[in-house]
């Protein structure tokens, strides 16, 4: 993984943690109000159900030290299910189970991640536990339903660094990233 930023790292943990936790999730991605976009029969630009990670405009960052800071990151995540209506005892038995399997989605999505924290991550490991602060009401729009979840945790921002590796007597040392050839 070519991690550039602690964003792209946590969102990467987040999305490995809820594609391999949740089964049957077929889209994972930043939100970027794909609700709105149909083609021309009415079909979305994704498959359901979905999940769609959404970042907070701003991020405010507490020094911790002079190359260490940390944020207390609030986010969202939006389940998106394919519901034709409301769960009721009038629906058949169809749309009644599509129903219930959203209901389970988003208990899934909880169960992954409310506690997820670096030390369970595989490369990016600087945040702390996730915490799901709040779940908004549904929301139906055509043929898809939403639930949001409402989450935050802490993310630990380094200062840029450079690593170095020593040949020989060579001055002034050689960038890790370089193209080495001996």
């Amino acid at each position: 993984m070519n991690i550039q930023t602690p964003i792209d790292g946590f969102y990467e943990e987040l999305m490995k943690r809820i594609t391999t936790q949740v089964p049957g999730i077929k889209h994972f991605d930043l939100f970027a109000d794909q609700y709105s976009e149909t083609d021309d029969k009415g079909n979305y630009p994704f498959n359901c159900p979905a999940v769609f990670f959404e970042w907070p405009g701003k991020l405010d960052l507490t020094p911790l030290g002079l190359r260490r800071k940390q944020s207390l990151v609030p986010f969202k995540l939006h389940i998106v299910s394919e519901v034709v209506q409301e769960v009721s005892k009038r629906s058949n038995t169809t749309i009644r189970e599509k129903g219930h399997k959203h209901l389970e989605n988003i208990s899934l999505v909880q169960e992954a991640i409310e506690g997820f924290n670096g030390d369970q991550a595989e490369d990016f490991r600087q945040f702390g536990a996730i915490s799901v602060t709040g779940i908004d009401p549904y929301t139906t729009i055509g043929n898809i339903q939403s639930h949001v979840l409402s989450c935050r945790c802490r993310i630990i921002f380094d200062a840029a660094k450079k690593y170095y590796i020593k040949l020989a007597d060579l001055d002034p040392p050689v960038e890790a990233g370089d193209d080495i050839q001996t």
